[in-house]
């Protein structure tokens, strides 16, 4: 179990993915995981993680890192997240007071478990990642950050 700050944001863009991915790279050199985007159109959500003990960044920084690689961000929330590797033979987890062993076969049954026992979280990758609490939510209008 490893907490992290998770950055999710809606926006638009003309760039293309794999241009948005590699410059964010750049810039970012604190990423814990890898930058994940999807694209319909000129609109653009991205979400990265950037370990706990790292600084939070305001949505005016975000907002202006983000114009660097030319996109243009409309909502942006930042929260603590809490995850559970599941990569390998088998992974212990406790989460919710259930503790247990599981199986990467089993992992479907280990998630309904979870569920049921109020880890509300989601799979990214190898990894099953769970909502801590929001940091920071806001939204662009007028041109102006406000807090929502």
């Amino acid at each position: 179990m490893e907490k992290h700050i998770r950055y999710v944001i809606d926006g638009y863009t003309t760039q293309s993915v794999e241009y948005v991915k590699n410059a964010l790279k750049s810039y970012l050199t604190n990423l814990d995981d890898d930058v994940k985007i999807s694209k319909n159109g000129y609109k653009v959500s991205l979400s990265f993680r950037t370990p706990a003990n790292v600084s939070v960044m305001r949505c005016e920084e975000i907002d202006e890192l983000l114009s660097r690689v030319g996109v243009t961000a409309v909502r942006i929330i930042v929260s603590n997240v809490v995850t559970y590797e599941y990569e390998g033979a088998a992974a212990s987890t406790t989460a919710g007071g259930i503790a247990g062993g599981v199986s990467a076969k089993k992992l479907n049954i280990a998630l309904l478990i979870a569920v049921l026992s109020g880890l509300a979280g989601y799979a990214v990758g190898k990894m099953i990642e769970r909502g801590d609490g929001i940091i920071l939510s806001c939204e662009k209008r007028n041109g102006v950050w406000v807090r929502i």
